[in-house]
Formats: C-alpha cells, sequence, structure tokens
C-alpha cells in the first residue's frame, strides 16, 4: 500500500512543477488541468494521511517541493512584469507615475537594464502606475537589493506578491 502513497506524492511533485515552470495564463486549458489534478491528488493524500503515522515524507515533499518552486517566475501574476518594471524605473531616478511604459520607450529613455525584455511582457504599457506608494517603495527596494540581477528578482518578489 504504501507504493500508492508514494506514488501520489510523485505525481504530485511533477505536476507542481510542470505547472509551475511550463504553464502560464495565457494558456488556461494546461493550467486548469494541472490544478484540477493536484486538487484530486491532494484530496487522495489527505484521505491517505489520516491512516498514516508516519508524515516524514509529506513534509519532506512539502519543504522540497517549495525549495524548487522559489527559483519559479511567478508567471501566473499579471503584475509580476510591471512591478519589475516599476522598481527599475524608480532605480534610475524617476517616479513610477510620471511616465507610462510606452511614453519611456518612445523617448527612448530606456536607460535600465533589459529595459526591452521587461516592456514586452507587460500587459497594458500604456497606462500609468496604479499601485500604492508603499508597493512602489517595495518594488524599489527589491530591485536595490536583487542589485540588477534579473534572476534574484522573482526570488524576492514572491514574498511580497
Amino acid at each position: 500500500m504504501k507504493w500508492k502513497l508514494y506514488s501520489a506524492y510523485s505525481l504530485f511533485a511533477i505536476i507542481s512543477l510542470t505547472q509551475a515552470f511550463l504553464t502560464s495564463w495565457e494558456n488556461p486549458i494546461p493550467l486548469y488541468a494541472c490544478y484540477a489534478s493536484l486538487f484530486v491528488i491532494y484530496f487522495y493524500l489527505l484521505q491517505e494521511l489520516k491512516k498514516e503515522t508516519d508524515l516524514k515524507p509529506a513534509i519532506l515533499l512539502s519543504v522540497g517541493i517549495r525549495l524548487v518552486l522559489i527559483l519559479a517566475i511567478p508567471n501566473l501574476s499579471a503584475d509580476f512584469w510591471r512591478s519589475i518594471w516599476d522598481g527599475k524605473f524608480q532605480a534610475i531616478g524617476f517616479s513610477p507615475y510620471s511616465l507610462t511604459p510606452k511614453e519611456l520607450m518612445n523617448r527612448n529613455l530606456n536607460t535600465f537594464l533589459n529595459a526591452g525584455n521587461v516592456y514586452h511582457h507587460l500587459i497594458d504599457p500604456k497606462t500609468y502606475s496604479s499601485a500604492a506608494p508603499i508597493i512602489e517603495f517595495i518594488n524599489y527596494l527589491i530591485i536595490k537589493l536583487s542589485m540588477n540581477h534579473d534572476r534574484a528578482v522573482p526570488v524576492l518578489m514572491k514574498f511580497v506578491i
């Protein structure tokens, strides 16, 4: 009977990682399939773990999945790229409320690292920032803490998004 439980653990881990690294909000069918299957497996695991006395494998799996998922870019958040844009925009000395991303790119003020790359991920670059000032300050701090290492930004953003 243990093989069923460990198979469910393995399937849960594989689907969790697939959902985090291979799906996006632009293609909802695989995303919904992942969430539906995760729900079914989670419900099965809850029923099985009521009978189980050794929770060590479940705890190790949950910690392991979380450690791997901290490296995933939060691609299900539409505001993620806007937060990066606003933080980098502030880091070069501009207010995110003063110009839209489109106006900045039209004026050739794309002076920060990977401006074009971040710009192409924005959902609506023609709008001004609508985040509260405290959120904009947090975005700025995250960019400063990441020291312009773009791989560190998603990890730090996860703690505030």
